[in-house]
């Protein structure tokens, strides 16, 4: 079933997943309609769960670049001459 792709899916393949449910759940069939409703969530969660670790890895991101930056710093007041 397309629930069990959905974490398989590229971030742009679950943006336009999550665009046609919304759609669908407007203005599909009563069928449609069903299975938008069901999908919704689980869409939902995987967007949340990819937004999370993309705010986690850049967090990541930025200790890094300053631990690096305060390394050069370090290195820069420990070079002869200075």
């Amino acid at each position: 079933m397309i629930d069990q792709r959905i974490p398989a899916y590229s971030d742009a393949e679950l943006a336009n997943l999550h665009v046609n449910a919304l759609r669908l759940s407007q203005s599909g069939t009563d069928a449609q309609k069903a299975e938008a409703e069901r999908l919704l969530p689980i869409i939902n969660a995987e967007v949340e769960k990819r937004r999370l670790a993309r705010l986690q890895r850049m967090a990541q991101a930025r200790v890094q670049r300053r631990e690096a930056a305060n390394a050069k710093k370090a290195a820069r007041a420990e070079a002869p001459g200075h």
